[in-house]
Protein backbone atom coordinates (compact mmCIF):
# COMPACT_ATOMS: atom_id res chain seq x y z
CA UNK A 1 0.00 0.00 0.00
CA UNK A 2 1.64 2.67 -0.98
CA UNK A 3 0.18 5.22 1.18
CA UNK A 4 1.46 3.67 4.16
CA UNK A 5 5.08 3.37 2.59
CA UNK A 6 5.71 7.26 1.39
CA UNK A 7 4.01 8.52 5.20
CA UNK A 8 6.37 5.86 7.05
CA UNK A 9 9.82 6.11 8.09
CA UNK A 10 11.92 3.09 8.82
CA UNK A 11 14.89 2.25 10.54
CA UNK A 12 17.45 -0.23 9.92
CA UNK A 13 19.94 -1.25 12.54
CA UNK A 14 22.29 -3.54 10.68
CA UNK A 15 24.93 -5.16 13.22
CA UNK A 16 26.13 -7.50 10.73
CA UNK A 17 29.96 -7.14 11.56
CA UNK A 18 31.72 -6.19 8.04
CA UNK A 19 29.04 -6.62 6.18
CA UNK A 20 26.84 -4.61 3.64
CA UNK A 21 23.20 -4.40 5.00
CA UNK A 22 20.60 -6.25 2.44
CA UNK A 23 17.48 -4.93 3.66
CA UNK A 24 19.04 -1.11 2.97
CA UNK A 25 19.26 -1.85 -0.51
CA UNK A 26 15.89 -3.17 -1.18
CA UNK A 27 13.69 -0.34 0.72
CA UNK A 28 15.90 2.07 -1.15
CA UNK A 29 14.52 0.39 -4.56
CA UNK A 30 11.05 1.02 -3.28
CA UNK A 31 12.01 4.67 -2.53
CA UNK A 32 11.33 3.80 1.01
CA UNK A 33 12.52 6.76 3.77
CA UNK A 34 14.89 5.14 6.15
CA UNK A 35 17.53 5.78 8.40
CA UNK A 36 20.96 3.78 8.93
CA UNK A 37 22.21 2.64 12.42
CA UNK A 38 25.17 0.45 13.40
CA UNK A 39 23.96 -1.29 16.19
CA UNK A 40 21.20 -0.55 18.93
CA UNK A 41 22.81 1.42 21.26
CA UNK A 42 23.14 3.79 18.31
CA UNK A 43 20.05 3.71 17.36
CA UNK A 44 18.86 4.65 20.91
CA UNK A 45 21.39 7.52 21.58
CA UNK A 46 20.25 9.37 17.59
CA UNK A 47 16.69 8.33 17.88
CA UNK A 48 13.54 8.41 20.20
CA UNK A 49 11.77 4.76 18.92
CA UNK A 50 8.73 7.11 18.61
CA UNK A 51 9.99 9.23 15.87
CA UNK A 52 10.15 6.14 13.51
CA UNK A 53 7.06 3.91 11.92
CA UNK A 54 8.93 0.58 11.91
CA UNK A 55 12.16 -0.96 12.89
CA UNK A 56 14.13 -3.51 11.27
CA UNK A 57 17.04 -5.23 12.74
CA UNK A 58 19.16 -7.47 10.83
CA UNK A 59 22.49 -9.10 12.12
CA UNK A 60 23.79 -12.62 11.63
CA UNK A 61 22.47 -13.81 15.02
CA UNK A 62 20.74 -12.03 18.16
CA UNK A 63 23.16 -11.38 20.68
CA UNK A 64 22.19 -10.19 23.87
CA UNK A 65 22.42 -6.82 23.30
CA UNK A 66 19.93 -6.98 20.33
CA UNK A 67 17.61 -8.99 23.07
CA UNK A 68 17.96 -6.60 25.95
CA UNK A 69 16.91 -3.54 23.37
CA UNK A 70 13.90 -5.44 22.32
CA UNK A 71 12.93 -5.63 25.88
CA UNK A 72 13.53 -2.51 26.38
CA UNK A 73 11.08 -1.70 23.43
CA UNK A 74 8.15 -3.83 24.95
CA UNK A 75 8.16 -2.62 28.64
CA UNK A 76 6.31 -0.03 28.48
CA UNK A 77 8.50 3.17 29.11
CA UNK A 78 8.55 3.87 25.22
CA UNK A 79 5.55 3.78 22.74
CA UNK A 80 7.68 1.65 19.94
CA UNK A 81 6.77 0.97 16.53
CA UNK A 82 6.52 -2.50 15.30
CA UNK A 83 10.28 -4.23 15.10
CA UNK A 84 10.58 -6.70 12.48
CA UNK A 85 13.85 -9.47 12.90
CA UNK A 86 15.79 -10.44 10.53
CA UNK A 87 18.98 -12.94 10.79
CA UNK A 88 21.28 -15.25 8.31
CA UNK A 89 21.94 -18.19 10.82
CA UNK A 90 20.01 -20.76 10.33
CA UNK A 91 19.91 -21.44 14.15
CA UNK A 92 16.14 -22.96 14.32
CA UNK A 93 15.84 -21.63 17.63
CA UNK A 94 16.56 -18.00 16.63
CA UNK A 95 12.49 -16.95 15.39
CA UNK A 96 11.20 -18.37 18.78
CA UNK A 97 13.32 -16.30 20.58
CA UNK A 98 12.92 -13.02 18.17
CA UNK A 99 9.15 -13.08 18.85
CA UNK A 100 9.40 -14.21 22.40
CA UNK A 101 11.66 -11.39 23.48
CA UNK A 102 9.66 -8.52 21.61
CA UNK A 103 9.68 -8.68 18.03
CA UNK A 104 6.54 -8.24 16.21
CA UNK A 105 7.96 -10.29 12.96
CA UNK A 106 10.99 -12.61 12.17
CA UNK A 107 12.58 -13.40 9.05
CA UNK A 108 15.27 -15.44 7.97
CA UNK A 109 17.86 -14.44 4.92
CA UNK A 110 18.53 -15.33 2.16
CA UNK A 111 15.72 -12.48 1.66
CA UNK A 112 12.96 -12.32 -1.03
CA UNK A 113 12.21 -8.67 -1.77
CA UNK A 114 8.74 -9.68 -2.89
CA UNK A 115 7.90 -10.94 0.89
CA UNK A 116 10.00 -8.13 2.83
CA UNK A 117 8.06 -5.61 1.01
CA UNK A 118 4.20 -8.12 2.14
CA UNK A 119 5.47 -7.86 5.45
CA UNK A 120 6.61 -4.02 5.77
CA UNK A 121 3.29 -3.25 4.26
CA UNK A 122 1.35 -5.34 6.98
CA UNK A 123 3.27 -4.38 9.85
CA UNK A 124 2.89 -0.19 8.64
CA UNK A 125 -1.06 -0.85 7.59
CA UNK A 126 -1.42 -2.42 11.33
CA UNK A 127 0.45 0.53 13.29
CA UNK A 128 0.16 3.47 10.47
CA UNK A 129 -3.98 2.91 9.76
CA UNK A 130 -5.53 4.47 12.44
CA UNK A 131 -3.55 7.80 11.87
CA UNK A 132 -3.16 8.26 8.78
CA UNK A 133 -6.59 8.04 7.46
CA UNK A 134 -7.92 11.15 10.06
CA UNK A 135 -7.62 14.00 7.34
CA UNK A 136 -10.12 16.76 9.43
CA UNK A 137 -9.16 18.40 12.34
CA UNK A 138 -11.72 21.24 13.14
CA UNK A 139 -11.53 23.98 10.57
CA UNK A 140 -8.71 22.04 8.38
CA UNK A 141 -8.91 19.37 6.16
CA UNK A 142 -5.74 17.66 4.49
CA UNK A 143 -6.27 16.54 0.84
CA UNK A 144 -3.72 13.62 1.06
CA UNK A 145 -3.50 12.47 -2.42
CA UNK A 146 -3.69 16.46 -3.86
CA UNK A 147 -1.14 17.67 -0.92
CA UNK A 148 -3.64 20.08 -0.36
CA UNK A 149 -4.90 21.70 2.71
CA UNK A 150 -8.22 23.17 3.03
CA UNK A 151 -9.20 26.07 5.78
CA UNK A 152 -12.75 26.70 6.71
CA UNK A 153 -13.36 24.88 3.27
CA UNK A 154 -10.97 27.13 0.92
CA UNK A 155 -7.48 25.50 -0.36
CA UNK A 156 -4.49 27.47 1.01
CA UNK A 157 -1.49 27.55 -0.82
CA UNK A 158 1.48 25.81 1.30
CA UNK A 159 4.84 24.94 0.99
CA UNK A 160 5.75 20.60 0.63
CA UNK A 161 7.57 20.95 3.86
CA UNK A 162 4.76 23.54 5.20
CA UNK A 163 2.12 20.94 4.48
CA UNK A 164 4.33 18.11 5.69
CA UNK A 165 4.51 19.98 9.04
CA UNK A 166 1.19 20.94 9.92
CA UNK A 167 -0.44 17.30 8.76
CA UNK A 168 2.52 15.62 11.36
CA UNK A 169 1.52 18.12 13.90
CA UNK A 170 -2.47 17.48 13.62
CA UNK A 171 -2.11 13.91 13.13
CA UNK A 172 -0.10 13.84 16.51
CA UNK A 173 -2.61 15.72 18.29
CA UNK A 174 -2.94 15.82 22.08
CA UNK A 175 0.99 14.23 22.11
CA UNK A 176 4.43 16.04 22.78
CA UNK A 177 6.01 15.58 19.12
CA UNK A 178 9.67 15.95 19.70
CA UNK A 179 12.16 17.91 17.60
CA UNK A 180 13.36 14.57 16.36
CA UNK A 181 10.16 13.17 14.93
CA UNK A 182 9.48 16.45 12.83
CA UNK A 183 13.30 16.18 11.75
CA UNK A 184 12.90 12.51 10.65
CA UNK A 185 8.98 12.75 9.57
CA UNK A 186 9.40 16.06 7.83
CA UNK A 187 13.03 17.15 7.22
CA UNK A 188 14.06 13.31 6.33
CA UNK A 189 17.45 13.95 8.20
CA UNK A 190 18.85 12.54 11.01
CA UNK A 191 17.64 13.87 14.04
CA UNK A 192 20.48 14.34 15.89
CA UNK A 193 21.25 17.32 12.93
CA UNK A 194 21.38 21.00 14.80
CA UNK A 195 18.50 23.12 12.77
CA UNK A 196 16.65 26.29 13.70
CA UNK A 197 14.36 25.91 10.42
CA UNK A 198 11.89 23.84 12.60
CA UNK A 199 11.43 27.16 14.88
CA UNK A 200 10.81 29.21 12.36
CA UNK A 201 8.95 26.83 10.27
CA UNK A 202 6.33 26.38 13.31
CA UNK A 203 6.34 30.55 14.29
CA UNK A 204 5.27 31.11 10.47
CA UNK A 205 2.46 28.50 10.35
CA UNK A 206 0.98 29.39 14.04
CA UNK A 207 1.09 32.84 13.13
CA UNK A 208 -0.42 32.17 9.83
CA UNK A 209 -3.37 30.75 11.02
CA UNK A 210 -3.70 32.14 14.61
CA UNK A 211 -2.70 28.71 16.51
CA UNK A 212 -1.44 30.49 19.25
CA UNK A 213 -3.61 29.39 21.98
Amino acid sequence: MERYYHSAVIAVISTHANRASLVGPMLKRHELTTLHFRSCAHFMQHTPAQAVDLIIIEGYTLTQTEIQFLNSMRDGSVEAPPIIAVAGSQDDRLASIALKEGADDFMRKPLQSSELMARIERSLRQSLSARLTRTQFGCFEFLIDQRQLLHQGKHVRLRPREFDLMLCLFQNEGRVVAREVLLVNVWQTVPSLPTRSIDTYVSRLRKRFALDG
